[in-house]
């Protein structure tokens, strides 16, 4: 009877300790999962650069207004640049024309949203800037003057969802492969709602601070106007939508403008664990979605 219950005990012990190592090799930390899903850090450089994500996309639609990307998991993929950090070297808008401008993953307009630039996709936010002109030029046409930001290439120019003017897609530079009509790893400035100038086609060479064309103000979007900065990246055929605000590439100068008119890029840029924590109501207005101009 006792060598009995000894045995007893110490099938017990030998399951409690089986148990344990089980446990301790299998033990994820909450909020992690068994694979490294470590993000990448973009290296902005003027030469392609090769950094490795975390990130995969599995399904994506692809049209000439926006790519929408659905997050199914988290492997591996490759991202590229060939864009250098301050691009944006002539102001695309007449500031003496906007009385106001909407901040970075504001809840502004509609949810636009991709990846970010550390490799993490964002979900129900605005990842573009809304420009609103000052009332005298509500409702018109070929009055409020946009320019190209950059020397580049006109990469589309579509019919816009809403009819009112075109999208526009001017690449900072055309070489390497392409997704698309978009040449992957380099930064797009994508101008919403413009009436292009006479002779403005898909394929012109466009140099900084040229005239492209106007904001198409007749309703519905008679008291806005967008743009965005986006690219496509990733690798093996599973290219995603990479959106950043352009205050984070203006050089000096243009910064200055902005700056002698109240906006800076902190105060135009919401954080994304901000943005995280506090997920957009696109049918509810926030003052605070938005930078007025002094």
């Amino acid at each position: 009877m006792k060598k009995n219950a000894i045995i007893g005990v110490a099938v017990v012990v030998l399951v409690l300790i089986g148990g344990i190592a089980y446990t301790a090799m299998n033990h994820v930390q909450p909020g992690k999962s068994a694979t490294n899903v470590t993000p990448p850090i973009r290296n902005r450089a003027n030469t392609t650069t090769t950094v490795t994500s975390s990130l995969q996309t599995t399904t994506q639609s692809t049209t000439s207004i926006q790519s929408t990307t659905t997050i199914s998991s988290q492997q591996n993929s490759t991202l590229q640049t060939q864009n250098p950090t301050d691009f944006i070297v002539v102001n695309p808008v007449n500031l003496a024309q906007i009385s106001q401008i909407s901040k970075f993953r504001s809840c502004s307009g509609h949810d636009y949203s991709g990846y970010d630039v550390q490799g993490y996709p964002e979900t129900q936010r605005s990842m573009k800037h809304y420009f609103y002109p000052t009332q005298q030029f509500h409702g018109t046409v070929g009055k409020i003057q946009e320019y190209a930001p950059f020397n580049g290439t006109i990469e589309s120019m579509a019919e816009e969802q809403t009819p009112v003017g075109k999208q526009v897609w001017i690449g900072y530079t055309q070489s390497g492969p392409m997704f698309g009509f978009a040449p992957i790893g380099v930064w797009n400035a994508v101008f919403f709602h413009l009436d292009p100038i006479a002779g403005l086609s898909v394929g012109a060479h466009v140099t900084a601070g040229e005239l492209i064309g106007y904001a198409n103000q007749t309703a519905p979007v008679n008291q806005t106007f967008d743009i965005a900065l986006e690219e496509y990246n990733g690798s093996n055929g599973n290219y995603h939508q990479v959106l950043d605000s352009i205050f984070n590439h203006m050089d000096s100068q243009v910064l200055s403008e902005y700056a002698a008119v109240g906006v800076t890029p902190n105060g135009i840029i919401i954080p994304k664990a901000y943005r995280d924590a506090n997920p957009c109501n696109f049918n509810i207005y926030n003052p605070n979605d938005t930078v007025t101009l002094t």
